[in-house]
């Protein structure tokens, strides 16, 4: 979710003018270094964080104090040759996780399809089905906890906003707190069947239901749904990844 200090390796080669703006910089490697290997080298170190203590924030927006950062970090350089062939691997590496986000894609079509296939559009409901206020089948709606716990690299699964995406829960990234950090936050304790609602920043209004697989993981910062009875989790989760969710509630 911030996007300072990420970073793109500039690859194409079609003999067009290409410019970057001025919330971007441009870095060319000497000829001794592999840049892809420090492309990649500077996503690795954005991935954990260590471009966080030479941000700062002016005006409201943060920015990255490029000079600081790139004197300060200390890196491993490898001899040219061995960076060469880390890069083939990554590379390699990247297609496979390239090809399985494509298969992820084309599974969510395949839902959607079969979802209207079965119900109808819901935003025209041609299919005339009863409309009801979502409220009504509502047990609870809970807010999740505003402090952030203490994390540890193993443990019951933290679920934020960044591990909830076209309605399912990614692993990446995933926190995970302790026992005794869970018995603080007791009231975030999610049950199977729970609905999960991102309620601010760039991926408000995504949505997850609790799978068996996470029953006893702890919900982050996000709106906690327990439905009744009268409603399917997986129906409503699958609804509101629909155009349903683009056209009436964003």
């Amino acid at each position: 979710t911030q996007p300072v200090g990420r970073v793109l390796y500039y690859d194409l080669d079609d003999h067009e003018t290409r410019l970057c703006n001025n919330f971007t910089s441009i870095l060319r490697p000497k000829e001794c270094n592999e840049p892809k290997y420090l492309a990649y080298l500077m996503q690795n170190l954005y991935k954990r964080g260590q471009v966080l203590k030479y941000q700062n924030k002016t005006t409201g927006i943060i920015n990255l104090k490029l000079d600081n950062y790139l004197k300060d970090t200390e890196v491993e350089v490898p001899p040219i040759q061995t960076q060469q062939k880390i890069v083939q691997v990554l590379d390699k590496a990247q297609s496979l996780i390239d090809k399985r986000k494509e298969q992820i894609e084309l599974m969510d079509e395949l839902i959607q399809s079969t979802f209207y296939e079965m119900f109808g559009d819901p935003v025209v409901n041609e299919k005339g089905w009863e409309s009801k206020d979502f409220e009504k089948g509502l047990v609870e709606i809970k807010y999740g906890t505003s402090t952030p716990p203490e994390f540890t690299s193993e443990g019951i699964p933290f679920i934020r906003a960044t591990n909830i995406k076209n309605g399912r829960i990614l692993k990446s990234n995933m926190k995970y707190i302790t026992c005794n950090e869970a018995e603080k936050i007791s009231k975030c304790k999610l049950a199977e069947g729970d609905i999960l609602i991102v309620r601010s920043g760039v991926n408000t209004g995504d949505t997850t239901c609790i799978s068996e697989e996470y029953r006893g993981a702890y919900g982050g910062y996000d709106l906690i749904i327990k439905l009744s009875n009268t409603l399917n989790p997986i129906y409503i989760n699958t609804l509101f990844n629909s155009n349903y969710k683009e056209k009436l509630i964003m």
